[in-house]
Parts: structure tokens; sequence; C-alpha cells
């Protein structure tokens, strides 16, 4: 059995923006550039774009070196992973968890140089490593070649965050992308993040429920009561980095809604019925949570190379460890359920 790590990160670098070269002037002028603020003695660092400044995002300067966090070092970053025991690392980014610009091309010109820079990444690694290919879902048209040039190159699935340019998965501007991860078999990935600058802004002293975890739980709510599993059979949909004890919550209000249409609802089979997997925390009551969630939609991450709520560089070990579910169940949480949601 493999230890398979479904929500690993990338910290980018200037290396990351290197094909903004591709670009005429009018959009390479916007290339991300590094900007180190001392706050009260204490360097904070940001990348400049489009005249905001952008957090480079929670890196742990303790657990992985600059150079192994931001894959530059891959014989690093395996040799690391194997001291850990993990097998594979499926890769998120860090710079898209929060919205970045609204210029429709320049969104697009920071996610076709995210994903040229982390398919050349992830094929140094080898069969170690996979990814999430980054959609510029302003322009749905590059939005699409984007998501082509992932499955093409190694992507397992698709970043999603559950507010999206301000609408939930639910909203029919996102059929042509949904039909297109339908036709290839890619899974659709919702990770704590928010994508949308009118509630991500509203609250600046949130610390993070409202901006980050909200919009995916949300999310899943607003699939879950949707036709979308039956329409799209070939997407999975995953939920990384939220923790898991809010499943069963989601799944009772789902399920009340249900009964006062006199609909007969087994909760035990609802993430399966609409191929929603979810991952779960060392810290999660896992046997409660897994009373609602099954054998077959949990799946784990460590959130590798961050260092915030869900970070846990010995998650997968320590869950095995722990034992708090049946070994059969909780093999399936740390390899089998990862193979199915990223069709590894």
């Amino acid at each position: 059995m493999a230890l398979i790590d479904a929500d690993a990160h990338v910290v980018e670098c200037d290396d990351t923006w290197k094909f903004f070269d591709d670009f005429d002037e009018s959009v390479a002028k916007f290339k991300p550039t590094r900007v180190d603020v001392d706050n009260a003695g204490r360097n904070k660092h940001f990348w400049s774009i489009d005249g905001r400044l952008v957090s480079t995002g929670p890196f742990s300067e303790t657990d992985a070196i600059a150079a192994v966090r931001e894959m530059r070092d891959m014989p690093g970053r395996l040799t690391q992973m194997d001291e850990i025991g993990t097998d594979i690392q499926i890769i998120y980014p860090t710079i898209f968890l929060r919205p970045i610009t609204k210029r429709p091309n320049l969104e697009v010109a920071m996610c076709r140089s995210y994903n040229r820079w982390m398919a050349e990444r992830c094929a140094e690694g080898g069969s170690r490593f996979s990814w999430v290919v980054v959609p510029p879902t302003m322009i749905i048209e590059e939005a699409i070649k984007e998501i082509r040039f992932g499955h093409e190159n190694g992507a397992c699935g698709i970043f999603w965050r559950g507010f999206e340019n301000g609408r939930l998965p639910t909203d029919p501007y996102f059929t042509p992308i949904f039909e297109e991860a339908n036709r290839l078999g890619m899974a659709i990935n919702l990770h704590a993040a928010n994508g949308t600058f009118e509630i991500h802004d509203q609250f600046p002293d949130d610390n993070g429920i409202f901006r980050f975890k909200v919009p995916g739980i949300t999310a899943f709510h607003n699939i879950l009561s949707s036709d979308l599993a039956t329409t799209y059979p070939n997407i999975r949909w995953g939920f990384v980095e939220f923790a898991s004890q809010w499943v069963p919550y989601a799944i009772h209000d789902y399920m009340r809604r249900g009964d006062r249409r006199n609909q007969g609802i087994d909760p035990a089979s609802l993430m399966a019925e609409n191929n929603l997997y979810v991952a779960c925390q060392t810290d999660d009551d896992l046997k409660y949570v897994h009373s609602y969630a099954g054998d077959y939609n949990l799946v784990a991450g460590t959130d590798f190379g961050h260092a915030d709520t869900s970070s846990e560089l010995l998650g997968l070990v320590r869950l095995k460890e722990q034992g708090a579910i049946a070994a059969p169940a909780l093999d399936r949480i740390l390899d089998a359920n990862a193979r199915a949601l990223y069709a590894l």
C-alpha cells in the first residue's frame, strides 16, 4: 500500500513566471515581482501584481527548505518524501488560493505560465508527482485550453475555488468547462480558497474561516443539492484542506431539506453517489465522519510546504498509526481513494 498525499503544495518563485516572456508588453509588464515588507522588524513576503500585494503564502521555514518547497530541488524533495514516508504528492498552487486580478488577460498569462512551469517541475520529479491545472475562468475558451494542456502534461485534476470569480459551481457559466472536464474524465478539486474579491476583501480581520473555508463547504452543499453529478458522471469533486468534521453537518442539513420533500435518503451513500471526496485530518473525529462519508470517499493530505492550521508533515503516517477506524477503510483513505479521485 502506498501513502498518497492528496494535498501538497508548491510555493511559487521567480521562475514560475518565466513564460511571461511569451506575451506582448501589454501583458508582460504585469509579470509578478517579489516584494519584502518590513513589519515591526519581521519581513513579510509578497508578490506585487497589478497594483496589489499578494501574500506568497503561509510557507514553512522549518518543514521544508526554500528550494524544496519551491520545487527547484526535485531530488531534495524526493529525499524528504522518503523521510516522511510519502510515496506520491498531488501538487496544489499557493498564489491562486485568493483572487489575483480583475484583468482577464493577466489571469490567462499567470495561469499559463504557472501551468507550464508546474508541468516541467512534476515531469522532472517523475511518477511520484502529479498536479492540478489552474484554469483562467474569466475567459472560458482559455480555461479549456489550459485544461487540455494540463491533461496532456500530467495533471490529474483541475484547481477550483468555492467562490470562483463570483460564482458557485452550479452557475451555467461554467458549463463548457465542466463538459470538457467530463469528456476528459478529470477531477474538479476545490481547495480552501476564495476567487472573489468582494467576498475575500469584505472582512479583512477574518482569520480565514469566512474567506477560505466557508466557500468550499458552501460549494459542497451546492453540488450535493444539484444535478451536477448526474450531468457530469465522469467528474470527481474533491475538497481538500477544509478538514472533514463539517461533512456530517452538511449532509445532515441536506437530508433535512430532503425529508421535507418526502425523499428517502441514505446519508452514508450520498458522497459516493455524487462523486464527492473530502480530505480528512488527524484531529478529526474520523469515526464520526466516516459514518457519513463511507469507505470510499475520504482522502488525506499533509499541506506539505505550508504552515497553517491544516499543515501536518507526518499526517499520513499518524493517521495510519492512530487507527481510528478499521484498517481496510483507513488503508483506502491513504491510497485507493486518492487514486480514484485523481485517476492515478
